[in-house]
Protein backbone atom coordinates (compact mmCIF):
# COMPACT_ATOMS: atom_id res chain seq x y z
CA UNK A 1 0.00 0.00 0.00
CA UNK A 2 2.91 2.32 0.58
CA UNK A 3 4.04 2.13 -3.04
CA UNK A 4 0.56 3.25 -4.17
CA UNK A 5 0.67 6.39 -2.04
CA UNK A 6 1.69 9.07 -4.52
CA UNK A 7 2.59 11.44 -1.69
CA UNK A 8 5.58 9.22 -0.81
CA UNK A 9 6.97 9.15 -4.36
CA UNK A 10 10.41 10.58 -4.96
CA UNK A 11 11.06 13.56 -7.23
CA UNK A 12 12.68 11.36 -9.89
CA UNK A 13 9.56 9.21 -10.11
CA UNK A 14 7.31 12.22 -10.35
CA UNK A 15 9.35 13.95 -13.05
CA UNK A 16 9.59 10.76 -15.11
CA UNK A 17 5.83 10.33 -14.85
CA UNK A 18 5.21 13.99 -15.73
CA UNK A 19 7.33 13.74 -18.87
CA UNK A 20 6.33 10.21 -19.87
CA UNK A 21 2.68 9.81 -18.97
CA UNK A 22 1.28 12.41 -21.42
CA UNK A 23 3.37 11.01 -24.27
CA UNK A 24 2.35 7.45 -23.37
CA UNK A 25 -1.34 8.30 -23.13
CA UNK A 26 -1.23 10.30 -26.37
CA UNK A 27 0.61 7.50 -28.19
CA UNK A 28 -1.84 4.88 -26.92
CA UNK A 29 -4.77 7.05 -27.97
CA UNK A 30 -3.28 7.56 -31.45
CA UNK A 31 -2.54 3.84 -31.81
CA UNK A 32 -6.04 2.81 -30.71
CA UNK A 33 -7.68 5.37 -32.98
CA UNK A 34 -5.42 4.35 -35.87
CA UNK A 35 -6.23 0.67 -35.35
CA UNK A 36 -9.96 1.41 -35.28
CA UNK A 37 -9.88 3.76 -38.28
CA UNK A 38 -7.67 1.51 -40.39
CA UNK A 39 -9.85 -1.49 -39.55
CA UNK A 40 -12.89 0.41 -40.76
CA UNK A 41 -10.99 1.41 -43.90
CA UNK A 42 -10.06 -2.23 -44.56
CA UNK A 43 -13.65 -3.42 -44.34
CA UNK A 44 -14.88 -0.52 -46.48
CA UNK A 45 -12.21 -1.18 -49.09
CA UNK A 46 -13.00 -4.89 -48.94
CA UNK A 47 -16.67 -4.22 -49.73
CA UNK A 48 -15.79 -1.87 -52.56
CA UNK A 49 -13.20 -4.22 -54.04
CA UNK A 50 -15.44 -7.30 -53.77
CA UNK A 51 -18.33 -5.61 -55.53
CA UNK A 52 -16.03 -4.14 -58.16
CA UNK A 53 -14.28 -7.47 -58.95
CA UNK A 54 -17.58 -9.33 -59.08
CA UNK A 55 -19.12 -6.72 -61.39
CA UNK A 56 -16.13 -6.66 -63.73
CA UNK A 57 -15.95 -10.46 -63.93
CA UNK A 58 -19.72 -10.62 -64.56
CA UNK A 59 -19.47 -8.20 -67.50
CA UNK A 60 -16.52 -10.12 -69.01
CA UNK A 61 -18.09 -13.57 -68.55
CA UNK A 62 -21.18 -13.13 -70.77
CA UNK A 63 -19.67 -14.76 -73.87
CA UNK A 64 -18.02 -17.64 -72.02
CA UNK A 65 -21.27 -18.55 -70.22
CA UNK A 66 -23.32 -18.43 -73.42
CA UNK A 67 -20.80 -20.37 -75.53
CA UNK A 68 -19.63 -22.66 -72.77
CA UNK A 69 -16.01 -21.74 -73.51
CA UNK A 70 -14.59 -20.57 -70.19
CA UNK A 71 -10.93 -21.08 -71.02
CA UNK A 72 -10.24 -17.38 -71.35
CA UNK A 73 -12.22 -16.78 -68.13
CA UNK A 74 -10.00 -19.30 -66.35
CA UNK A 75 -6.89 -17.46 -67.50
CA UNK A 76 -8.38 -14.16 -66.39
CA UNK A 77 -9.34 -15.51 -62.99
CA UNK A 78 -5.96 -17.11 -62.35
CA UNK A 79 -4.22 -13.90 -63.31
CA UNK A 80 -6.53 -12.08 -60.90
CA UNK A 81 -5.71 -14.51 -58.08
CA UNK A 82 -1.98 -13.96 -58.63
CA UNK A 83 -2.27 -10.21 -58.79
CA UNK A 84 -4.72 -9.69 -55.94
CA UNK A 85 -3.88 -11.74 -52.79
CA UNK A 86 -7.14 -10.78 -51.20
CA UNK A 87 -9.19 -12.80 -53.71
CA UNK A 88 -9.40 -16.34 -52.37
CA UNK A 89 -11.77 -18.01 -54.91
CA UNK A 90 -13.98 -17.32 -57.94
CA UNK A 91 -16.97 -19.48 -58.91
CA UNK A 92 -19.14 -19.10 -62.05
CA UNK A 93 -22.52 -20.83 -62.26
CA UNK A 94 -25.15 -20.88 -64.98
CA UNK A 95 -28.81 -20.17 -64.67
CA UNK A 96 -29.42 -23.66 -63.24
CA UNK A 97 -26.74 -23.17 -60.59
CA UNK A 98 -24.37 -25.55 -62.30
CA UNK A 99 -20.72 -24.73 -61.73
CA UNK A 100 -19.05 -23.69 -64.94
CA UNK A 101 -15.76 -22.56 -63.36
CA UNK A 102 -14.34 -22.68 -59.86
CA UNK A 103 -10.80 -21.59 -59.06
CA UNK A 104 -9.34 -21.11 -55.53
CA UNK A 105 -6.05 -19.44 -54.56
CA UNK A 106 -4.93 -22.42 -52.47
CA UNK A 107 -4.46 -20.35 -49.29
CA UNK A 108 -5.78 -21.62 -45.98
CA UNK A 109 -9.35 -20.99 -45.05
CA UNK A 110 -10.11 -17.60 -43.57
CA UNK A 111 -13.20 -17.18 -41.42
CA UNK A 112 -13.12 -13.42 -41.94
CA UNK A 113 -13.48 -13.74 -45.76
CA UNK A 114 -16.64 -12.34 -47.34
CA UNK A 115 -18.60 -13.54 -50.40
CA UNK A 116 -19.76 -11.19 -53.13
CA UNK A 117 -22.13 -12.02 -55.96
CA UNK A 118 -22.85 -10.46 -59.33
CA UNK A 119 -25.46 -11.46 -61.93
CA UNK A 120 -24.25 -12.30 -65.43
CA UNK A 121 -26.69 -10.74 -67.92
CA UNK A 122 -27.00 -10.64 -71.66
CA UNK A 123 -28.81 -8.12 -73.77
CA UNK A 124 -31.74 -9.37 -75.93
CA UNK A 125 -34.17 -7.65 -78.27
CA UNK A 126 -37.49 -7.15 -76.56
CA UNK A 127 -40.51 -8.61 -78.46
CA UNK A 128 -44.09 -7.87 -77.58
CA UNK A 129 -46.22 -10.74 -76.27
CA UNK A 130 -48.32 -12.75 -78.77
CA UNK A 131 -51.47 -12.67 -76.72
CA UNK A 132 -52.97 -11.52 -73.56
CA UNK A 133 -52.76 -14.94 -72.04
CA UNK A 134 -49.11 -15.43 -72.69
CA UNK A 135 -46.82 -14.87 -69.75
CA UNK A 136 -43.44 -13.28 -70.23
CA UNK A 137 -40.27 -15.17 -69.40
CA UNK A 138 -39.29 -14.26 -65.83
CA UNK A 139 -35.58 -14.35 -66.71
CA UNK A 140 -36.04 -11.60 -69.30
CA UNK A 141 -36.15 -8.06 -68.05
CA UNK A 142 -38.67 -5.57 -69.34
CA UNK A 143 -37.68 -3.72 -72.46
CA UNK A 144 -36.13 -0.39 -72.15
CA UNK A 145 -36.51 2.69 -74.21
CA UNK A 146 -33.96 1.45 -76.71
CA UNK A 147 -35.92 -1.73 -77.40
CA UNK A 148 -33.49 -4.06 -75.60
CA UNK A 149 -33.73 -6.13 -72.41
CA UNK A 150 -31.36 -7.92 -70.02
CA UNK A 151 -31.62 -11.64 -69.41
CA UNK A 152 -29.89 -13.41 -66.53
CA UNK A 153 -27.69 -16.25 -67.70
CA UNK A 154 -25.57 -16.99 -64.64
CA UNK A 155 -24.01 -15.84 -61.40
CA UNK A 156 -20.46 -15.14 -60.39
CA UNK A 157 -19.32 -15.71 -56.76
CA UNK A 158 -16.16 -14.00 -55.50
CA UNK A 159 -14.67 -14.68 -52.02
CA UNK A 160 -12.43 -11.85 -50.82
CA UNK A 161 -10.33 -12.01 -47.59
CA UNK A 162 -9.20 -8.93 -45.61
CA UNK A 163 -6.10 -10.71 -44.20
CA UNK A 164 -3.62 -9.17 -46.63
CA UNK A 165 -5.05 -5.70 -46.19
CA UNK A 166 -5.19 -6.12 -42.42
CA UNK A 167 -1.58 -7.32 -42.41
CA UNK A 168 -0.53 -4.13 -44.23
CA UNK A 169 -2.48 -2.02 -41.79
CA UNK A 170 -0.98 -3.86 -38.80
CA UNK A 171 2.46 -3.14 -40.17
CA UNK A 172 1.57 0.55 -40.25
CA UNK A 173 0.16 0.33 -36.72
CA UNK A 174 3.34 -1.44 -35.54
CA UNK A 175 5.41 1.35 -37.06
CA UNK A 176 3.29 3.89 -35.17
CA UNK A 177 3.64 1.89 -31.95
CA UNK A 178 7.40 1.73 -32.42
CA UNK A 179 7.45 5.49 -32.89
CA UNK A 180 5.36 5.87 -29.72
CA UNK A 181 7.70 3.61 -27.73
CA UNK A 182 10.64 5.61 -29.03
CA UNK A 183 8.96 8.84 -27.94
CA UNK A 184 8.23 7.36 -24.50
CA UNK A 185 11.85 6.24 -24.14
CA UNK A 186 13.04 9.70 -25.11
CA UNK A 187 10.59 11.19 -22.58
CA UNK A 188 11.92 8.88 -19.86
CA UNK A 189 15.48 9.88 -20.62
CA UNK A 190 14.47 13.53 -20.63
CA UNK A 191 12.65 13.08 -17.31
CA UNK A 192 15.69 11.36 -15.80
CA UNK A 193 17.88 14.20 -17.06
CA UNK A 194 15.59 16.78 -15.45
CA UNK A 195 15.34 14.73 -12.25
CA UNK A 196 19.11 14.41 -12.02
CA UNK A 197 19.51 18.15 -12.44
CA UNK A 198 16.99 18.68 -9.65
CA UNK A 199 17.78 15.90 -7.17
CA UNK A 200 21.52 16.52 -6.98
CA UNK A 201 21.26 20.06 -5.60
CA UNK A 202 18.34 18.93 -3.43
CA UNK A 203 20.48 16.11 -2.02
CA UNK A 204 23.19 18.64 -1.16
CA UNK A 205 20.57 20.90 0.41
CA UNK A 206 18.98 18.06 2.44
CA UNK A 207 22.39 16.93 3.71
CA UNK A 208 23.07 20.47 4.89
CA UNK A 209 19.67 20.66 6.59
CA UNK A 210 20.33 17.35 8.37
CA UNK A 211 23.69 18.66 9.65
CA UNK A 212 22.00 21.84 10.85
CA UNK A 213 19.32 19.76 12.60
CA UNK A 214 22.09 17.85 14.39
CA UNK A 215 23.47 21.13 15.71
CA UNK A 216 26.22 21.88 13.16
CA UNK A 217 25.18 25.48 12.58
CA UNK A 218 28.46 26.35 10.89
CA UNK A 219 27.29 24.44 7.82
CA UNK A 220 27.38 26.42 4.58
CA UNK A 221 25.67 25.53 1.28
CA UNK A 222 27.22 26.77 -1.94
CA UNK A 223 24.52 27.61 -4.53
CA UNK A 224 25.10 24.90 -7.17
CA UNK A 225 21.76 25.46 -8.93
CA UNK A 226 19.78 28.40 -10.16
CA UNK A 227 16.20 29.49 -9.69
CA UNK A 228 14.23 28.63 -6.60
CA UNK A 229 16.69 25.90 -5.51
CA UNK A 230 19.57 28.37 -5.55
CA UNK A 231 17.51 30.83 -3.50
CA UNK A 232 16.66 27.99 -1.09
CA UNK A 233 20.33 27.10 -0.67
CA UNK A 234 21.27 30.73 0.01
CA UNK A 235 18.37 31.00 2.49
CA UNK A 236 19.58 27.86 4.30
CA UNK A 237 23.09 29.30 4.54
CA UNK A 238 21.70 32.53 5.99
CA UNK A 239 19.49 30.56 8.39
CA UNK A 240 22.46 28.50 9.60
CA UNK A 241 24.47 31.68 10.24
CA UNK A 242 21.53 33.17 12.18
CA UNK A 243 21.12 29.99 14.22
CA UNK A 244 24.83 29.94 15.00
CA UNK A 245 24.70 33.52 16.26
CA UNK A 246 21.49 32.82 18.21
CA UNK A 247 23.01 29.71 19.75
CA UNK A 248 26.10 31.60 20.87
CA UNK A 249 23.90 34.28 22.38
CA UNK A 250 21.71 31.70 24.11
CA UNK A 251 24.75 29.79 25.38
CA UNK A 252 26.08 33.00 26.90
CA UNK A 253 22.72 33.71 28.53
CA UNK A 254 22.43 30.14 29.77
CA UNK A 255 25.90 30.24 31.28
CA UNK A 256 25.15 33.56 32.96
CA UNK A 257 21.79 32.33 34.18
CA UNK A 258 23.31 29.07 35.41
CA UNK A 259 25.91 30.96 37.39
CA UNK A 260 23.21 33.16 38.89
CA UNK A 261 21.03 30.15 39.73
CA UNK A 262 23.99 28.33 41.24
CA UNK A 263 24.77 31.33 43.41
CA UNK A 264 21.12 31.67 44.41
CA UNK A 265 20.95 27.94 45.12
CA UNK A 266 24.04 28.11 47.30
CA UNK A 267 22.61 31.10 49.11
CA UNK A 268 19.26 29.36 49.57
CA UNK A 269 20.94 26.21 50.87
CA UNK A 270 23.02 28.29 53.25
CA UNK A 271 19.97 30.25 54.37
CA UNK A 272 17.93 27.10 54.76
CA UNK A 273 20.65 25.44 56.79
CA UNK A 274 20.92 28.51 58.99
CA UNK A 275 17.16 28.58 59.35
CA UNK A 276 17.07 24.96 60.39
CA UNK A 277 19.88 25.49 62.88
CA UNK A 278 18.06 28.53 64.24
CA UNK A 279 14.81 26.63 64.57
CA UNK A 280 16.52 23.73 66.30
CA UNK A 281 18.30 26.17 68.57
CA UNK A 282 15.07 27.99 69.44
CA UNK A 283 13.25 24.75 70.19
CA UNK A 284 16.21 23.50 72.19
CA UNK A 285 16.33 26.70 74.25
CA UNK A 286 12.59 26.59 74.81
CA UNK A 287 12.72 22.98 75.93
CA UNK A 288 15.77 23.66 78.12
CA UNK A 289 13.96 26.59 79.72
CA UNK A 290 10.86 24.49 80.25
CA UNK A 291 12.90 21.69 81.72
CA UNK A 292 14.70 24.13 84.06
CA UNK A 293 11.39 25.64 85.13
CA UNK A 294 9.96 22.19 85.74
CA UNK A 295 12.97 21.19 87.82
CA UNK A 296 12.83 24.42 89.79
CA UNK A 297 9.13 24.15 90.46
CA UNK A 298 9.49 20.49 91.35
CA UNK A 299 12.48 20.97 93.62
CA UNK A 300 11.58 24.30 95.27
CA UNK A 301 7.98 25.39 94.76
CA UNK A 302 6.51 22.01 95.41
CA UNK A 303 8.87 21.41 98.35
CA UNK A 304 7.84 24.65 99.98
CA UNK A 305 4.22 23.78 99.47
CA UNK A 306 4.77 20.42 101.10
CA UNK A 307 6.42 22.07 104.08
CA UNK A 308 3.54 24.51 104.41
CA UNK A 309 1.16 21.63 104.25
CA UNK A 310 3.09 19.80 106.99
CA UNK A 311 3.09 22.87 109.22
CA UNK A 312 -0.59 23.36 108.75
CA UNK A 313 -1.16 19.73 109.49
CA UNK A 314 0.87 20.16 112.67
CA UNK A 315 -1.26 23.09 113.76
CA UNK A 316 -4.34 21.06 113.12
CA UNK A 317 -2.92 18.21 115.15
CA UNK A 318 -2.06 20.51 118.05
CA UNK A 319 -5.47 22.07 118.15
CA UNK A 320 -7.10 18.70 118.20
CA UNK A 321 -5.76 18.23 121.79
CA UNK A 322 -7.56 20.02 124.63
CA UNK A 323 -5.60 23.00 125.94
CA UNK A 324 -6.29 25.40 128.83
CA UNK A 325 -4.68 28.33 127.06
CA UNK A 326 -6.97 28.33 124.05
CA UNK A 327 -10.60 29.12 124.13
CA UNK A 328 -12.94 26.94 122.20
CA UNK A 329 -13.56 29.68 119.66
CA UNK A 330 -9.84 30.28 119.23
CA UNK A 331 -9.28 26.61 118.77
CA UNK A 332 -12.03 26.51 116.20
CA UNK A 333 -10.53 29.40 114.28
CA UNK A 334 -7.05 27.81 114.34
CA UNK A 335 -8.59 24.61 113.15
CA UNK A 336 -10.41 26.46 110.34
CA UNK A 337 -7.30 28.30 109.17
CA UNK A 338 -5.22 25.16 109.27
CA UNK A 339 -7.76 23.38 107.10
CA UNK A 340 -7.69 26.30 104.67
CA UNK A 341 -3.90 26.12 104.49
CA UNK A 342 -4.13 22.46 103.68
CA UNK A 343 -6.68 23.12 100.94
CA UNK A 344 -4.61 25.90 99.39
CA UNK A 345 -1.43 23.88 99.44
CA UNK A 346 -3.18 20.94 97.75
CA UNK A 347 -4.51 23.30 95.05
CA UNK A 348 -1.08 24.88 94.58
CA UNK A 349 0.51 21.49 94.34
CA UNK A 350 -1.95 20.31 91.72
CA UNK A 351 -1.45 23.57 89.80
CA UNK A 352 2.30 23.22 89.88
CA UNK A 353 2.06 19.61 88.74
CA UNK A 354 -0.15 20.67 85.80
CA UNK A 355 2.33 23.38 84.81
CA UNK A 356 5.16 20.88 84.99
CA UNK A 357 3.27 18.53 82.68
CA UNK A 358 2.66 21.31 80.15
CA UNK A 359 6.25 22.50 80.23
CA UNK A 360 7.86 19.07 80.11
CA UNK A 361 5.94 15.79 79.86
CA UNK A 362 7.32 13.88 82.76
CA UNK A 363 5.91 10.64 81.39
CA UNK A 364 8.28 10.98 78.43
CA UNK A 365 11.30 10.86 80.72
CA UNK A 366 9.91 8.21 83.00
CA UNK A 367 7.99 5.93 80.61
CA UNK A 368 9.67 6.47 77.24
CA UNK A 369 8.18 7.53 73.88
CA UNK A 370 5.91 4.51 73.31
CA UNK A 371 4.27 4.54 76.78
CA UNK A 372 4.15 8.36 76.94
CA UNK A 373 2.15 8.60 73.71
CA UNK A 374 0.02 5.65 74.82
CA UNK A 375 -0.77 7.52 78.04
CA UNK A 376 -1.59 10.69 76.09
CA UNK A 377 -3.93 8.80 73.72
CA UNK A 378 -5.72 7.28 76.74
CA UNK A 379 -6.21 10.74 78.28
CA UNK A 380 -7.72 12.04 75.00
CA UNK A 381 -9.97 8.97 74.88
CA UNK A 382 -11.12 9.59 78.45
CA UNK A 383 -11.63 13.35 78.14
CA UNK A 384 -13.47 13.19 74.78
CA UNK A 385 -16.01 10.34 74.88
CA UNK A 386 -17.58 11.40 71.53
CA UNK A 387 -14.45 10.19 69.72
CA UNK A 388 -12.53 6.97 70.27
CA UNK A 389 -8.73 7.18 70.24
CA UNK A 390 -6.56 4.11 69.60
CA UNK A 391 -2.80 3.63 69.59
CA UNK A 392 -0.47 1.07 68.01
CA UNK A 393 3.31 0.85 67.83
CA UNK A 394 5.68 -1.61 66.16
CA UNK A 395 9.42 -1.98 66.36
CA UNK A 396 12.01 -1.13 68.99
CA UNK A 397 11.55 2.57 69.78
CA UNK A 398 14.16 2.64 72.50
CA UNK A 399 16.73 3.89 69.97
CA UNK A 400 14.94 7.25 69.64
CA UNK A 401 16.98 10.05 71.19
CA UNK A 402 15.48 12.53 73.66
CA UNK A 403 15.13 15.43 71.17
CA UNK A 404 13.45 13.29 68.50
CA UNK A 405 11.17 11.72 71.11
CA UNK A 406 10.11 15.17 72.36
CA UNK A 407 9.48 16.35 68.78
CA UNK A 408 7.38 13.25 68.07
CA UNK A 409 5.43 13.71 71.30
CA UNK A 410 4.62 17.37 70.54
CA UNK A 411 3.62 16.59 66.94
CA UNK A 412 1.22 13.83 68.03
CA UNK A 413 -0.16 16.08 70.75
CA UNK A 414 -0.87 18.90 68.25
CA UNK A 415 -2.38 16.45 65.73
CA UNK A 416 -4.80 15.01 68.30
CA UNK A 417 -5.73 18.53 69.45
CA UNK A 418 -6.64 19.37 65.82
CA UNK A 419 -8.79 16.22 65.63
CA UNK A 420 -10.71 17.31 68.74
CA UNK A 421 -11.08 20.92 67.57
CA UNK A 422 -11.84 20.59 63.86
CA UNK A 423 -12.30 17.02 62.59
CA UNK A 424 -15.70 16.12 64.13
CA UNK A 425 -14.48 12.53 63.98
CA UNK A 426 -15.70 9.47 65.84
CA UNK A 427 -12.47 7.50 65.51
CA UNK A 428 -8.81 8.54 65.50
CA UNK A 429 -5.73 6.34 65.47
CA UNK A 430 -2.04 6.92 66.15
CA UNK A 431 0.63 4.54 64.83
CA UNK A 432 4.38 4.55 65.47
CA UNK A 433 6.91 2.46 63.58
CA UNK A 434 10.47 2.43 62.30
CA UNK A 435 11.38 2.33 58.62
CA UNK A 436 12.90 -0.83 57.19
CA UNK A 437 16.41 0.63 57.33
CA UNK A 438 15.80 1.91 60.87
CA UNK A 439 16.79 5.49 59.96
CA UNK A 440 13.33 7.06 60.17
CA UNK A 441 10.62 7.20 62.83
CA UNK A 442 7.26 6.97 61.02
CA UNK A 443 4.20 8.54 62.68
CA UNK A 444 0.67 8.29 61.27
CA UNK A 445 -2.37 10.09 62.72
CA UNK A 446 -5.65 9.40 60.89
CA UNK A 447 -9.31 10.15 61.59
CA UNK A 448 -12.68 9.57 59.92
CA UNK A 449 -13.83 13.14 60.26
CA UNK A 450 -15.00 15.73 57.73
CA UNK A 451 -11.57 16.07 56.11
CA UNK A 452 -9.99 19.39 55.27
CA UNK A 453 -10.05 22.19 52.72
CA UNK A 454 -6.94 22.03 50.53
CA UNK A 455 -7.04 25.80 50.11
CA UNK A 456 -6.67 26.41 53.86
CA UNK A 457 -4.65 23.38 54.94
CA UNK A 458 -1.45 25.43 55.11
CA UNK A 459 -2.99 28.45 56.85
CA UNK A 460 -3.69 27.02 60.30
CA UNK A 461 -1.42 28.08 63.12
CA UNK A 462 -1.25 24.55 64.50
CA UNK A 463 -0.29 23.06 61.15
CA UNK A 464 2.30 25.76 60.57
CA UNK A 465 3.79 24.98 63.97
CA UNK A 466 3.86 21.28 63.16
CA UNK A 467 5.61 21.95 59.83
CA UNK A 468 8.18 24.19 61.47
CA UNK A 469 8.84 21.67 64.23
CA UNK A 470 9.24 18.81 61.71
CA UNK A 471 11.44 20.95 59.46
CA UNK A 472 13.56 21.96 62.43
CA UNK A 473 14.19 18.28 63.14
CA UNK A 474 15.08 17.75 59.43
CA UNK A 475 12.00 15.59 59.08
CA UNK A 476 9.11 15.40 56.63
CA UNK A 477 5.39 15.94 57.15
CA UNK A 478 2.56 15.26 54.70
CA UNK A 479 -1.09 16.17 55.27
CA UNK A 480 -3.65 14.62 52.95
CA UNK A 481 -6.94 12.85 52.54
CA UNK A 482 -7.39 9.55 54.32
CA UNK A 483 -8.95 6.52 52.64
CA UNK A 484 -11.81 6.70 55.12
CA UNK A 485 -12.63 10.22 53.97
CA UNK A 486 -11.05 12.02 56.91
CA UNK A 487 -7.54 13.40 57.33
CA UNK A 488 -4.20 11.61 57.43
CA UNK A 489 -1.02 13.17 58.79
CA UNK A 490 2.17 11.28 57.93
CA UNK A 491 5.38 12.32 59.70
CA UNK A 492 8.91 11.01 59.26
CA UNK A 493 11.66 12.02 61.70
CA UNK A 494 15.29 11.01 61.31
CA UNK A 495 16.74 8.65 63.89
CA UNK A 496 20.37 9.56 64.65
CA UNK A 497 22.64 6.53 64.58
CA UNK A 498 24.25 5.52 67.83
CA UNK A 499 21.70 7.42 69.89
CA UNK A 500 19.41 6.04 72.53
CA UNK A 501 16.70 7.73 74.44
CA UNK A 502 17.16 8.68 78.03
CA UNK A 503 15.27 6.51 80.47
Amino acid sequence: MTSLNWKSWRITTRLVLVTTLPVLLMGMAVILYSAYARGQEVWQELDERGHLIASLLAESSEYGVISGNVAYLERTVRWLLQVDQSVRSVTITDLDQRTLLQIASGQKADHEARDFEAVIDREVIALPPFGDGDVADPNVAQSGVDGTAKQRIGTIHVRVSPSAMLAKQWVRIAVGAAMTVTAVAISILFGLFLATGLTRPLAVTLAAVRRIRQGHYQTRVLPVAGGEIGELQMAITAMAASLQAFRQEMDAKVFARTDALQAARDEAIKSNAEKRRLIRRVHALIEEERQAMAIEMHDHFNAELIVARLEAQRILDLTSVESDHLTPSALEEVRRHASAIIGHTVALYDMARGIVKRLRPETLDTLGLRDAIDEMVRQFDTLHPHCRFVFAATGDLSCIDSDSALTAYRLVQEALSNVVKHAQATLASVRLSLSEDGNWLCISVTDNGKGFDAATVNSGIGLVGMRERADGAEGRIEIGQATSGGTRIAIELPVPSGQESSP
